[in-house]
């Protein structure tokens, strides 16, 4: 699935370029909607020829944004859109800010107890995995680093970009094209109730 799949419109998001963080595949910055809604803005180079980190770069990017789109849980970040500015040769992958920041920050900063809040980020990540094996998605890069605290405390599974999804065994490509669908952002986006059933009995000869 290539990342066009996820375009979001870059005339509605602004980047303060208040960075927040930064990883082997890109930095982090604070941005917002025209709406006025929080978001953070995970931006890499677009690359060029003989640029094999930012290719693996804009790859993970684009394998994030994919994984992002199917999840919808109060416990893994919220995926809002990508965009590609092309001018600056920039690929963006915007999601939910988190106020709280990563949990590693304030393990180390000493914030925080297991009974002072420990135990329930504990729950959070746990809630957030049971949720992510529900979706076949194992996250392949969990740590401390990659929960994020949202301003009340809630603990958010983030950083999904190494993350696999597993395609169920024996399932047609058209059906798994088709439950892609059925995350799609917007509910117009989605299929009709008619439209899967069509689907599905073009792929099954009508049985």
């Amino acid at each position: 699935m290539q990342p066009s799949d996820f375009t979001f419109d870059l005339d509605n998001v602004t980047n303060e370029r208040l960075m927040l963080g930064a990883g082997r595949f890109g930095e982090v910055f604070a941005g917002h909607l025209m709406n006025g809604e929080p978001v953070a803005i995970k931006c890499v180079q677009v690359p060029f020829a003989g640029a094999p980190l930012q290719l693996a770069s804009e790859e993970s990017l684009a394998e994030e944004a994919r994984i992002l789109k199917h999840c919808r849980s109060a416990y893994v970040v919220s995926f809002v859109g990508m965009a590609v500015d092309s001018g600056a040769g920039e690929l963006y992958l915007l999601t939910q800010r988190m106020a709280g920041g990563n949990l590693f920050s304030i393990i180390r900063r000493q914030r925080i107890t297991w009974n002072d809040g420990g135990w329930e980020i504990a729950l959070n990540i746990a809630q957030g995995l049971v949720y992510l094996a529900s979706k076949r998605i194992v996250h392949n890069d969990l740590k401390s680093s990659n929960v994020l605290l949202d301003g009340e405390g809630r603990a958010k599974i983030s950083d999904v970009g190494l993350a696999k999804m597993l395609t169920p065994e024996e399932c047609p490509e058209e059906i798994a094209d088709l439950l892609d669908h059925c995350w799609e952002r917007h509910p117009e986006e989605r299929p009709t109730a008619a439209q899967v059933v069509s689907i599905i009995s073009s792929i099954h000869g009508g049985h």
